[in-house]
């Protein structure tokens, strides 16, 4: 039951990679640990993007010390850094 956030979180997160960000619909669904960024499926925008979608989506101011490789490399990486600043 607890991780019923995370995935909920990681499916939101991989739709709007691939629907926003990717550029072309992927032909492969997005594995929950591929790395995004050497992947190439998000660039500097992309994270400013992702940054905006998830303040809009759940309400968590994304600061510069936010920005890192740690919490933008997956979607798992993505789904921690939320959860953690989720209240609760």
């Amino acid at each position: 039951m607890g991780m019923g956030i995370g995935m909920e979180v990681v499916d939101d997160l991989r739709t709007f990679i691939l629907q926003e960000l990717a550029g072309e619909p992927s032909p492969q669904p997005l594995d929950p640990h591929e790395d995004l960024l050497v992947a190439g499926l998000i660039d500097s925008l992309g994270v400013v993007k992702l940054a905006e979608f998830i303040k809009g989506s759940y309400g968590i101011e994304i600061t510069d010390e936010d920005v890192v490789p740690e919490n933008f490399r997956s979607l798992d990486a993505l789904a921690r850094f939320i959860r953690g600043r989720l209240p609760g």
